[in-house]
């Protein structure tokens, strides 16, 4: 039995190609990780939202839940709706013990992971630039 559920955020948009890679990413996860262990939701715009995602969620048999916004940096929707999304959960499950993480962006690993594709793609030839 997992004690501990990550919820994923994503933003979300009309358009439902926007979806895609968050799936493919969820479909990836799921081959290691088991489907209890955390959701995939989006902040606004598009399904499932976080509401969704607790409605299906075991919260008795969990310890805490944590966010893991899946943004490159924090800004205001980390600071204020994900922030709420949180107060909210609390709200309803005061049992569980809420917390928000930094946004994936901001980790050591992302940061190495944009940092090799960019020099991947920018042409440096032996002279310089």
């Amino acid at each position: 039995m997992l004690k501990t559920y990550t919820l994923l955020v994503a933003h979300g948009s009309r358009d439902e190609r926007w979806k895609q890679p968050f799936e493919a990413l969820q479909h990836t996860l799921l081959q290691s990780l088991p489907p209890e262990a955390f959701g995939l939701c989006y902040m606004e715009m598009t399904t499932p939202t976080y509401q969704d995602i607790l409605e299906t969620l075991p919260v008795k048999t969990i310890e805490s839940l944590q966010i893991l916004p899946l943004f490159m940096a924090a800004g205001a929707h980390v600071a204020h709706e994900i922030e709420d999304m949180k107060n909210d959960i609390q709200g309803r499950y005061p049992h569980l013990a809420v917390s928000v993480m930094p946004p994936i962006g901001e980790h050591p690993a992302v940061q190495e992971a944009f940092l090799s594709v960019i020099q991947s793609v920018i042409q440096v030839d032996s002279k310089g630039v």
